[in-house]
């Protein structure tokens, strides 16, 4: 793990432990100069919210034992109030011990798990063993992403910059999967962003030529991947005034967003400060590419946006796709929002077509 992480296990999933991990992600971006509800100190000794991690979970009731942790706190019987989207942790749930029984009121409503009891202490043991997730290969290693110089040039950023100063942004959230529909919700402690929505046609088809000479070929040569389709024209924001940041999370885990292949993030300015796209899974090295260069990574893996300290940090942020992944798009549209979305790919529009 990165110096200065608190690793943490926990010793039965129930609704403290709920509340516990909820509070993580609800506090992450807990500022330390601030009176915050519910936190007594968000710096404590140098150690931030954000050093926390969950690394190893234990219990013993079926239902439980094999989830991550996320899913873990919200499942039966805990009926602790869902304050926060927890974002998958990587973390399983092992069987533990027994120990002094379930008790007669609770083994009436639960199950204990029939997975083989795991040794807690060779678990925890074998967690304290493992190298730094930069270095689980041996070696130190960089997140699996295409970073890639002059998308963009300096007037079209100045421009799309002042499309969002001159119009304004309206606050984005994200796609969560809610009784089996793909749903778009809004949570300040996990993202804060604001978006402008791009119509102009003539602009759209501009952004399309600059990634199909740049970002399309890139992927193509390293990935093998024809990118056919591009999904959402949008300057995004993340201000310090808002506290601008985006939590971990990926970008293709709903049945509305299953058909996602790669996300580019394309900065449009420089003099902000935070703001970088990082991927946890492969340890504590963030990117801020320059003004019109992109970060590119497949919508699976991992990353969050860390809290903009100073100024704004505009961006360009849409996501590419192929004809096959159009076909799973439009065979989940009827999971989008309470009515689905009319979404089809027989016909795509001007501004989803990029080849």
């Amino acid at each position: 793990m990165a110096a200065g992480t608190v690793r943490v296990g926990l010793v039965g999933v129930g609704n403290c432990a709920s509340a516990f991990v909820q509070g993580l992600r609800f506090y992450e971006n807990a500022a330390a100069n601030e009176p915050i509800p519910g936190l007594m100190h968000a710096d404590l000794g140098g150690y931030r919210v954000r050093d926390i991690v969950v690394s190893s979970a234990f219990d013993v009731i079926e239902g439980k034992v094999g989830l991550d942790v996320a899913d873990a706190v919200h499942a039966a019987p805990n009926d602790t109030l869902r304050f926060a989207e927890v974002a998958p942790t990587g973390v399983t749930v092992a069987r533990g011990p027994t120990l002094d029984g379930l008790g007669r009121y609770l083994s009436a409503r639960v199950r204990e798990a029939d997975a083989p009891v795991a040794d807690v202490a060779e678990a925890l043991a074998c967690v304290e063993r493992l190298p730094p997730p930069d270095r689980f290969a041996g070696v130190e290693i960089m997140a699996p992403v295409l970073f890639l110089p002059r998308v963009f040039e300096p007037e079209l950023c100045r421009h799309l910059i002042g499309l969002y100063e001159a119009q304004g942004g309206e606050e984005s959230g994200f796609m969560r999967e809610i009784g089996g529909k793909t749903m778009g919700i809004t949570d300040p402690g996990f993202k804060r962003r604001k978006d402008y929505n791009i119509d102009d046609r003539e602009l759209i088809s501009a952004l399309q030529t600059r990634f199909l000479r740049r970002v399309v070929p890139e992927i193509a040569k390293v990935h093998q991947f024809k990118v056919t389709r591009m999904e959402r024209y949008i300057v995004s924001c993340y201000a310090a005034e808002d506290g601008g940041h985006f939590a971990a999370h990926r970008d293709n885990t709903t049945k509305g967003t299953a058909h996602r292949r790669f996300a580019v993030s394309v900065n449009l300015n420089d003099d902000f400060e935070g703001g970088e796209v990082s991927f946890p899974e492969y340890g504590p090295r963030s990117f801020k590419a320059p003004p019109g260069g992109a970060v590119v990574f497949s919508c699976s893996l991992l990353h969050k946006v860390s809290k903009v300290t100073r100024g704004r940090r505009y961006a360009f942020l849409p996501f590419l796709y192929d004809d096959a992944a159009a076909r799973i798009r439009e065979e989940n549209a009827r999971f989008v929002g309470e009515s689905g979305s009319n979404y089809r790919a027989g016909n795509p529009t001007s501004a989803e077509q990029t080849a």
